[in-house]
């Protein structure tokens, strides 16, 4: 009886050992499974935290090259239009390209009608940080007295519209269109700043 005893003893030992062998294989699952799912959240939070802080970087260090100053004064009975275009951004901008076209429109403005030519005005291989690059240039062509008469009476204007490429130091190609005008709203002098458009300024 003693013997039996002592064999049942054992049966209940080896039984409580597997079953707390089973607890603990399925606790320590669980947990791997628990660490998992915090290590890949985790990752995923440095993933995001990563991709922001270089997102943050390029926009503080990429090049921004845009319209600094567009303005016409008056050459005898022509009109010079100036146009300077500068890199407010604090690294290099590279293959730079502007191309513009003068033109009197009638208001409101089409799009179509401001086309810039293919070939470029100004190109510039590198345009450093804070540097700038201007054009002036005349038109040869004399404002009739009806022009003037549709400039005063507000019908039409002469728009200075453009573009600039570029590339940044990231390798991203780059796109700045700008639209200028003089007309009444201006000032009734051929001269000074030119108006912003309410429409064709974008950049990307």
């Amino acid at each position: 009886m003693a013997a039996n005893i002592l064999i049942s003893l054992s049966d209940f030992i080896d039984k409580a050992d597997a079953t707390i062998a089973a607890v603990a294989t399925l606790a320590i699952a669980l947990f791997t499974l628990t660490l998992w799912r915090s290590t890949e959240k985790m990752w995923g939070t440095t993933q995001k935290a990563l991709q922001h802080a270089e997102l943050t970087a390029e926009r503080q260090l990429r090049a921004y090259v845009h319209v600094a100053a567009a303005s016409a004064s008056p050459v005898g009975t022509l009109i010079n239009f100036y146009l300077e275009v500068k890199n407010f951004g604090q690294t290099p901008a590279y293959e730079v390209k502007l191309s513009f076209v003068i033109k009197l429109a009638d208001l409101p403005e089409k799009a179509s009608d401001l086309v810039p030519p293919d070939t470029p005005n100004i190109s510039q291989a590198i345009l450093p940080p804070q540097v700038s690059i201007h054009d002036n240039f005349t038109p040869p062509q004399q404002l009739t007295p009806n022009q003037i008469l549709k400039i005063g009476s507000e019908k039409a204007a002469i728009f200075v519209a453009g573009q600039i490429t570029y590339r940044d130091i990231f390798g991203r190609d780059r796109l700045t269109e700008f639209r200028y005008y003089l007309g009444k709203q201006t000032g009734e002098q051929t001269s000074g700043a030119l108006a912003i458009s309410a429409e064709g300024n974008r950049a990307t």
